[in-house]
């Protein structure tokens, strides 16, 4: 299996860290970031099988990592999760029930 990119929660980023975000979390300078809920998919069409049905938080990880593979952001080699401790479960739950996450990310 391809390398995964393991995630953390609340632990001090460092460069070469990417975050997720809750909704008005703000973003460390520099570093690449996604916001739960926010996820651009403006190149899929509506309805496409890798998105449908898939959860905010699946839908802003596959963001994330479509723009570190594009180059879009700078590579990162972790996630920090930086959104509120009341999100964590559900980011925990993407990560093992969402495949295309659960394929690219692994909890550290």
């Amino acid at each position: 299996m391809p390398h995964r990119i393991p995630v953390h929660f609340a632990i001090p980023v460092v460069p070469g860290d990417a975050v997720l975000l809750g909704a008005s979390g703000t973003a460390p300078a520099g570093l690449p970031f996604a916001r739960i809920g926010t996820a651009n998919l403006t190149n899929h069409q509506a309805n496409c099988a890798c998105c449908n049905p898939r959860d905010t938080i699946g839908m802003a990880l596959g963001a994330l990592h479509q723009a570190r593979a594009r180059g879009q952001v700078a590579w990162f080699n972790r996630l920090v999760v930086l959104a509120p401790p009341e999100n964590w479960p559900a980011v925990r739950a993407a990560l093992t029930e969402d495949r295309l996450a659960a394929a690219r990310y692994r909890l550290a």
